[in-house]
């Protein structure tokens, strides 16, 4: 399983962007392609010529990528990227508009579901 995603780290450095507030949510991809639960929403506010960048921190030993959520409202963040991130890269806002993908999801799905099936043996 793929836990869910401590929050991320946000910094605001010097760009093209135009000021505003930003809402980040990050999640881990294992192996298999099996997402984790998306971190809680953490925000930054710009100003002008400033943009975010974005540093998962916390990813497990299972991760072999992650995946960033972002918008500009807490419940409108989409995700960003196309294919999962590489641990120990970082994402910067880029200088067109927010890209929308699809919503954070809930975390994994069950793989299989178990049966306890028991009855009693007469005789």
């Amino acid at each position: 399983p793929v836990v869910k995603a401590p929050a991320p780290l946000l910094i605001a450095v010097a760009g093209v962007s135009l000021g505003q507030t930003y809402y980040v949510r990050v999640s881990f991809v294992n192996r298999a392609g099996q997402e984790g639960a998306a971190s809680d929403v953490v925000s930054l506010q710009t100003i002008d010529r400033m943009q975010i960048v974005v540093s998962a921190t916390g990813v497990p030993a299972n991760a072999v990528g992650w995946n960033i959520y972002v918008g500009s409202t807490p419940g409108g963040v989409s995700l960003q990227n196309t294919v999962p991130m590489a641990p120990g890269t970082d994402w910067t806002l880029p200088a067109l508009a927010l890209r929308q993908g699809g919503s954070a999801g809930h975390g994994q799905t069950p793989d299989r579901y178990l049966v306890n099936d028991r009855t009693l043996q007469r005789g």
